[in-house]
């Protein structure tokens, strides 16, 4: 099991026992109040990454350019977590051909996902699944890229589909942090999951959960929002993070037993 980022047992993993969206909410809210400037760099870097992502999100770009992998998408993403300075050399061997061809093929498979009304729940989950895939395997055919740094720039094209892969919620859903698509996909649902209950997208969701770890850090805890001021030690807190099923996830599972008991019935009268 992988050692937790700071603030995930003590604040992240309590954050997601709240269904209160406006928990979450006074939570966000913390990023531009307190966390941007306390953090180097992060104020400019996240001007520019703003502003990509606009012109991704709206279609204005199709495509992104080595300059701004280079000069955006990785100094955002290093600023964020750890920095993984040993990948800068493969990052720079790509060409701006490369980077070009492999994020427009990426992009465009993430345009091209339905949303979840769009098609029957069969076809839509497959769909999704599918095209998620690709869209991340595109971009990670470039050197030094992987699901990670994909998941940077297809949760700016698609935030309402796409989360980036931040360190402190893979810690909060699985209880080894490793880098892998599946594991990432696992995230992505997850993120969705907690969105839907409270109408946000997975991107906001996976980035409030950033925000709380990294609130917990740097003010000792989060209590003016009731989290991380919890008795319960951190081995109770990892137990929970791994093993808990959230009211959501009962729901889900009492949903899916009603439908498919309907289902039988259905098909048992049919029948008959």
């Amino acid at each position: 099991m992988s050692k937790k980022r700071p603030g995930v047992l003590e604040a992240s993993i309590q954050l997601l026992e709240s269904q209160e969206k406006t928990v979450w909410e006074g939570i966000y809210s913390r990023y531009n109040d307190e966390i941007i400037g306390q953090i180097s760099g992060l104020s400019d870097l996240d001007s520019k990454a703003g502003h990509l992502a606009e012109e991704l999100s709206n279609g204005t770009k199709t495509k992104i350019s080595k300059k701004d992998l280079l000069e955006i998408v990785i100094p955002w993403k290093f600023t964020l977590g750890k920095p993984r300075n040993a990948l800068l050399g493969q990052l720079r061997s790509n060409t701006d051909q490369d980077v070009e061809k492999a994020t427009q093929s990426g992009i465009s498979f993430a345009k091209q996902i339905p949303s979840s009304s769009s098609l029957s729940e069969k076809q839509d989950d497959d769909k999704i699944s599918e095209y998620t895939q690709k869209a991340i395997k595109a971009i990670t055919k470039l050197r030094g890229v992987g699901p990670a740094t994909a998941s940077v720039i297809l949760s700016w094209v698609r935030p309402d589909h796409f989360c980036y892969m931040y360190d402190e919620v893979i810690d909060c859903f699985l209880p080894k942090r490793t880098y892998t698509i599946n594991v990432y996909l696992q995230c992505r649902i997850k993120c969705q999951e907690y969105g839907d209950r409270i109408g946000w997208t997975p991107q906001k969701v996976a980035k409030t959960l950033w925000i709380t770890a990294r609130a917990h850090v740097m003010m000792g805890s989060v209590v003016g929002l009731g989290i991380g001021a919890s008795a319960r030690t951190p081995s109770t807190l990892q137990a929970a993070g791994s093993k808990r099923k959230t009211t959501y996830e009962k729901e889900k599972e009492e949903k899916s037993s009603s439908s498919s008991s309907t289902r039988s019935s259905t098909k048992a009268r049919k029948k008959t």
